[in-house]
């Protein structure tokens, strides 16, 4: 029977770590895993160690600690304090290891002090893990409902991790550079787990920003990227010469639209590699985008990852017979998607079974809509769902698109798509509302989850037939396998786009955030950058460009006491690091769509007000993340200049000098609200 090490270096200085935080060697590493260990209770059966580090090595620690002294590790859905106290209640959770600033935990780097470079233990892996120990619990994405656990096995985990190792040629002296946090499944296997079991290294810490990706991976000179669609388009930005010599980017999680593709293809001279899998199932196929895809040209075939067969039932149905599937689960798997295979083995994804509906009698796939939408060189993301419809036609579509260029006219950009589909498909199968959006609000891992899908659509409760209830194949996901319905293709109307809507008699365009209403008696101009205030009388300029100083605009001068609503915001991934003398935080951030803030402001088009941005998230960060600060006295060169609407993903860098604080928030990349923070010394 076949076991398994989680770590093959033999040369105790071989590097394992690389990053600011500092470089780790694999003595180093087993080192501090065995210091890690002989301080964890004693194992009970079932008992897990549950792991929230931000920093990679921490995790690696923590994680070969837990399996040294006989725990499984369990992996939070994502770093909320609210999800991690949750899963820190169950009963079989033993002890809590982070590298925050949790409360009631244990701060691993409490018990790394004291690290002296060149003290190493053997990394020989003292004893090889039998194939059926339970190793690990990671959770769904939530996409088609609640976080789901998934406990791993050594066969399922490291056995998929000596997979890609060896399917993706990791060699030695490789450096594996993540933009996704490592507690997810696809982090934890392509930033960790496979560089280790390949002999090479990984960086410890998780760049958010195009720039920041691009001076990280020069720093630690990374030969892999791994990411997700999102980060992706937002490396678009660099030109060549940014980034070091990639040998593989991959790319996991959501759609990778086409004209990201192409555009990382033409520009930087990247050739991605998707994945596609779940959570349930592990990893099942791959593919490469070795040319530039051509409008609407056939898509790469996927081929299975070693051991993993793929099987079609007769309705299409995916049959999976795959070595990193639970050791109880039935074979052939039956997964909830639709295949064909072609004659040299590999196979192509056409969407969920609950993906195909019919609309006025004619059957559609919802996720080759969504391809289609994807492939055009307009639209940067999409998504599409369909919704029951009173009447003969059964059901319709709705879609959500971003705009490949910023500032398209929205009328004019929704015309042009349905031009573009209708020789694809009927008329009546077409998307009846299309919607133009800043952006779709993926989650860190690049999913889109149920909840917020049906919320943006007004669907908050309801189950469509054309769209619920599918089980979670996302967690490796590719454009289009994970276009197919919520799970990944949901329409999200962020209420700051344009709602092209026949029926209701033309489009409403919103593409500059103008509501056009003849029931108000015309349009109310809210253009990027413009926060209308009505309960004020009238709209206050902060438009790209103005500087609104505190003092002009009644900022309270102690914002530290307002500091409640933080707690509204969905905040993901962390990242430190020191920068030319200043301490630089990245913060993930998800908008809710139910957020008070957006209430009044405005009905038909929510937009996220200054004032909110500032007190709400920006200063209680500040607070949370540099306690030493004293009070706020003044808050200056404030810039508004793009709306944050409902589910928007942002990205909040402060960058700390003293009592200096310079803020901005960023979406895909792109700055919308800028400023500086001047703070009291602590005591003074």
């Amino acid at each position: 029977m076949k076991s398994f090490a989680p770590l093959v270096h033999t040369d105790p200085a071989a590097l394992v770590a690389v990053g600011e935080a500092g470089a780790r060697t694999a003595g180093e590493l087993m080192r501090d895993a065995r210091a890690v260990a002989a301080r964890l209770p004693a194992p009970m059966p079932g008992s897990e160690v549950l792991v929230v580090c931000g920093d990679r090595y921490h995790l690696a620690v923590t994680t070969l600690a837990a399996w040294l002294r006989g725990h499984a590790v369990a992996l939070p859905p994502n770093a909320q304090p609210a999800a991690v106290r949750e899963l820190a209640g169950r009963p079989s959770v033993v002890a809590l290891l982070h590298d925050s600033d949790l409360a009631d935990a244990q701060d691993v780097r409490e018990w790394l002090e004291g690290h002296v470079s060149g003290d190493m233990a053997d990394p020989t892996w003292p004893e090889a893990l039998a194939p059926d120990r339970r190793l690990a619990v990671v959770y769904t994405s939530g996409s088609t409902g609640d976080h789901q656990p998934c406990a791993k096995t050594a066969a399922q985990l490291l056995g998929e991790a000596q997979a890609l190792a060896a399917t993706f040629a990791l060699r030695a002296g490789e450096v594996a550079l993540a933009t996704v946090p490592p507690y997810h499944l696809y982090g934890l296997l392509f930033g960790i787990l496979a560089p280790l079991a390949a002999g090479a290294a990984f960086a410890r810490e998780t760049p958010l920003h195009a720039e920041t990706v691009a001076r990280a991976a020069r720093q630690v000179e990374a030969t892999v990227l791994v990411s997700t669609p999102a980060h992706l388009r937002g490396l678009t930005v660099l030109t060549r010469g940014d980034l070091p010599p990639l040998s593989r980017v991959f790319s996991s999680g959501a759609p990778l639209p086409r004209a990201t593709a192409d555009e990382l293809l033409t520009k930087l001279g990247l050739q991605v590699t998707e994945v596609y899998g779940s959570s349930e199932t592990g990893g099942i196929g791959w593919r490469r985008h070795e040319d530039v895809l051509k409008d609407m040209s056939p898509e790469p075939a996927w081929t299975p990852l070693p051991g993993v067969t793929v099987e079609v039932a007769a309705e299409g149905r995916l049959l999976l017979r795959s070595p990193f599937l639970a050791p109880d689960a039935p074979v052939p798997y039956p997964c909830e998607d639709r295949v064909e295979v072609d004659a040299r083995g590999g196979f192509h994804l056409r969407g969920r079974l609950d993906g195909v509906v019919k609309i006025a009698g004619k059957r559609v796939a919802v996720a080759e809509v969504e391809q289609r939408l994807l492939a055009l060189a307009a639209v940067a993301d999409a998504a599409v769902v369909a919704v029951e419809s009173p009447g003969a036609r059964g059901h319709e579509l709705v879609a959500a698109v971003v705009a490949r260029e910023a500032g398209r006219d929205a009328a004019e950009l929704v015309a042009e798509l349905r031009r573009a589909l209708l020789p694809w498909f009927d008329p009546v199968v077409v998307p009846r509302r299309i919607k133009v959006v800043p952006a779709l609000p993926r989650e860190p891992s690049g999913k889109l989850t149920r909840r917020k899908l049906h919320a943006l659509l007004g669907l908050a409760g309801e189950e469509e037939s054309a769209s619920g209830g599918a089980k979670d194949m996302s967690v490796r996901t590719d454009a289009d396998a994970a276009s197919a319905g919520p799970r990944l293709g949901g329409a999200r109307d962020m209420s700051a786009g344009t709602e092209a809507a026949p029926e209701r008699g033309g489009a409403r365009d919103m593409s500059a955030g103008t509501e056009a209403a003849p029931e108000r008696g015309g349009a109310r101009d809210m253009s990027a950058g413009t926060d209308a205030d009505p309960e004020r009388g009238g709209a206050r300029d902060m438009s790209a460009g103005t500087e609104a100083h505190g003092a002009s605009w009644g900022v309270s001068r102690d914002m530290s006491a307002g500091t409640g609503g933080a707690s509204a915001f969905a905040l993901g991934g962390h990242a430190r690091r020191d920068e030319g003398g200043a301490a630089v935080h990245e913060v993930e951030v998800g908008v809710p769509v139910d957020l008070a803030f957006f209430c009044g402001h405005f009905d038909a088009l929510p937009v996220l007000p200054g004032v909110a941005q500032l007190t709400a998230l920006v200063v209680p960060q500040v607070a949370a993340l540099r306690p030493e600060l004293g009070p706020l006295r003044r808050a200056a060169r404030l810039k508004f200049t793009r709306p944050i609407a409902p589910g928007d993903a942002l990205v909040l860098r402060l960058e700390v000098r003293g009592t200096q604080v310079r803020f901005s928030l960023a979406r895909a990349g792109e700055v919308v609200t800028a400023g500086a923070l001047e703070y009291e010394a602590r005591g003074g």
